[in-house]
């Protein structure tokens, strides 16, 4: 994919989160793992100013994959992700239609194990160091994670919001079902990762976002 430079400023980071799959928590490595609740994240909302090279302030740096920004300090995280989830064919598609979308996305970094999509921002929230484990006792990387949002993110709104308003057993959701049962299921056999039959699980610290353990 071709990738250009931007420093730019992010939309406000208001609106209520959506599509959750980690659990709040701001330890370092080796914190104790956090069950995921059923009920949204709390994200961090606290934003640093970079000054940018003609003086004045901007919100940060940001790499463009089409329609999706991605902060420039967090590249080569998105990246090795990104190559990993290419190997699955439904992922695939997930990450084109991302970067084909009408409207712009937007990738923060976040350290807490909080990964969700926000539809009122249109903002994607990933931790690359946050891996889960099922509770059937498989494992999930942080990249399947991504994948996860980033498939909540692809699905056009009024879908997403009936989806996300019909509540389900174990799954909380339609929407969630949706994409655990399909690009997530989908990768995770590909990937050799583990497979989720609910909406749950325990997170842990890895290394990178690749990793399993």
């Amino acid at each position: 994919m071709r990738l250009t430079l931007a420093i730019d400023v992010p939309d406000a980071l208001t609106g209520v989160v959506a599509g959750m799959r980690g659990a709040p928590h701001a330890g370092a490595a080796g914190a104790p793992a956090v069950a995921v609740p059923a009920a949204p994240d709390r994200i961090e909302r606290g934003e640093r100013t970079y000054a940018d090279p003609l003086g004045a302030y901007a919100r940060g740096r940001y790499v463009r994959h089409g329609a999706l920004r991605v902060p420039a300090t967090a590249e080569r995280q998105f990246e090795s992700a990104v190559r990993y989830l290419s190997r699955d064919a439904a992922m695939r598609g997930v990450i084109a239609r991302v970067e084909r979308a009408h409207a712009r996305l937007t990738l923060r970094i976040v350290h807490d194990h909080g990964d969700a999509y926000d539809p009122r921002n249109r903002t994607v929230y990933w931790d690359p160091h946050s891996a889960l484990r099922t509770t059937q006792g498989g494992r999930q990387s942080p990249a399947l994670g991504l994948g996860h949002e980033l498939d909540h993110a692809a699905e056009p709104g009024r879908r997403r919001d009936t989806l996300t308003a019909h509540r389900l057993p174990a799954y909380d959701n339609a929407e969630e079902r949706r994409v655990i049962r399909g690009s997530e299921r989908h990768a995770a056999r590909t990937l050799g990762e583990g497979v989720r039959t609910d909406h749950r699980g325990t997170c842990y610290r890895v290394a990178s976002p690749t990793a399993l353990r």
